[in-house]
């Protein structure tokens, strides 16, 4: 009998052992479901561009980087392929809105990096 034959047969025959083993084990998929949420969350970067702020985060589906520019009334997004480019663009998204608020004679709003952080 291997290792893996005798513990199964071990857990089979004493229930207080089984306990244990289903507390660790459950206990255990919520370390690692914790693990992994952190992971995830330490994933997203933020970025500042003259004042203004966005939370980038990477989409596995679409393989695409993407953020938008936070705490503005308007919805001003941006997406990259690349980490390279992704900084640019956000650049791009801003001086777009900007200058859109200034066709319009618009007063930009300004962001507070604590509306999303």
């Amino acid at each position: 009998m291997n290792f893996t034959d005798y513990i199964k047969k071990s857990l089979q025959e004493d229930s207080e052992l089984k306990k244990e083993y289903d507390a660790l084990a459950a206990e255990y998929e919520l370390i690692s479901q914790n693990i992994s949420a952190q992971t995830k969350r330490s994933m997203a970067s933020v970025l500042e561009y003259k004042g203004y702020f966005a939370k980038i985060e990477y989409s596995a589906e679409d393989g695409v980087l993407y953020g938008k520019v936070e705490g503005i009334k308007d919805f001003a997004n941006f997406e990259s392929d690349s980490v390279a480019g992704i900084e640019n663009e956000f650049h791009a998204a801003v001086d777009d809105y900007l200058e859109l608020c200034k066709k319009l004679g618009q007063e930009a709003d300004k962001t507070r990096s604590s509306t999303f952080l």
